[in-house]
């Protein structure tokens, strides 16, 4: 689609853009591990012993990418793990700033059951000959024919199908039956039609708790499948923290104000200045209701001000103004 100078310019933004993203990634992974779990328990250290801990944590992540990119074979499999895993973390942080009522515990037991039901049992039951050859885990969708309309070729004209090639036709589609809760289920001898089957592949952990539930998946697509699993990973976190948050004890009030009057105490010029508004907000927190959407209630969600809006037009502009770039790079003569 483009130019071949536009190609090599592509290729090396690309490359660019991923070194720099590492780099970022590898650095705030560091931060964050030190910060939050090394520093709190070795507290009395020098700075230079906690970067030398840094530089450590960095190159542990970076041979992580480098094992990953060795060991997994599907990057198709690999972006599907890019889109399930980060829902476990990222649904407690999420709720975090927008509800006072989520507790320690909820975060912690949903964190154990989704990274369970999304990671361990997906890789250890396509490991277990019980797992692959239970007859239960062998369902498999219904195979149905469909009628597409397409456009005739040549051996449709030689059929008798059509009079041109070209001409819209109507051809009769099998969709193939799917593993509903391994990716593939096949025999195990494929030469010999009459061996028993096995499970091939991911197991869905994920269809198999919504079989819990008495739902009939045999008559799914593939394509409802994998967007079932996706809509379970999206919202199982969200209705377990839910749910555990009002069966344990509740965060300390004091807590909770600290946290939230430190979250919406804008950035001041200077750490003296910083310092006082942050102690005027730990002193009065009541001063925020007013700019809530739903003032006393748990809910944390503020009123959008200006600021939020342009920053939030401007993104949507940046975007606009990308694919305005990738179209005129596209449309190069």
């Amino acid at each position: 689609l483009l130019f071949p100078g536009a190609i090599g310019l592509m290729l090396a933004g690309i490359l660019a853009a991923n070194m720099s993203t590492l780099d970022a990634g590898s650095v705030t992974n560091s931060a964050l591990f030190i910060r939050n779990l090394y520093q709190p328990f070795l507290p009395e250290k020098s700075e230079m012993h906690y970067i030398n801990v840094g530089r450590i944590v960095i190159a542990v992540t970076l041979l992580g990418g480098i094992g990953t990119a060795v060991f997994v074979g599907n990057l198709l499999d690999l972006f599907k793990y890019f889109i399930s895993i980060p829902a476990i973390f990222g649904a407690p942080i999420w709720l975090a700033f927008v509800w006072r009522r989520l507790t320690r515990w909820a975060v912690i037991i949903q964190v154990v059951i989704c990274f369970t039901i999304y990671a361990i049992i997906p890789n250890l039951f396509q490991t277990l000959d019980w797992a692959r050859y239970n007859e239960s885990f062998l369902l498999e969708t219904t195979p149905k024919t469909v009628t597409v309309t397409t456009s005739a070729l040549q051996e449709d004209v030689e059929a008798g199908r059509a009079d041109k090639i070209g001409t819209s036709i109507e051809k009769e589609h099998i969709i193939a039956p799917a593993g509903v809760f391994f990716e593939h289920v096949a025999r195990d001898n494929p030469e010999d039609p009459s061996s028993r089957k096995v499970g091939i592949g991911r197991f869905h952990a994920e269809i198999w708790v919504l079989s819990w539930l008495s739902i009939d998946f045999s008559n799914f697509t593939k394509a409802q499948l994998v967007t079932t699993r996706f809509l379970f990973d999206a919202l199982f976190p969200f209705l377990l923290l839910f749910v555990i948050s009002f069966l344990t004890k509740p965060v300390y009030k004091e807590d909770l104000d600290r946290f939230y009057g430190k979250l919406r105490t804008p950035v001041q010029p200077t750490p003296e200045l910083e310092e006082k508004a942050l102690e005027d907000a730990y002193q009065h927190p009541e001063k925020f209701e007013k700019d809530k959407l739903f003032p006393g209630t748990q809910w944390e969600i503020m009123k959008p001000s200006m600021q939020d809006l342009y920053g939030f037009g401007g993104s949507w502009l940046l975007v606009f103004f990308i694919l305005f770039l990738l179209w005129v790079m596209v449309n190069i003569k």
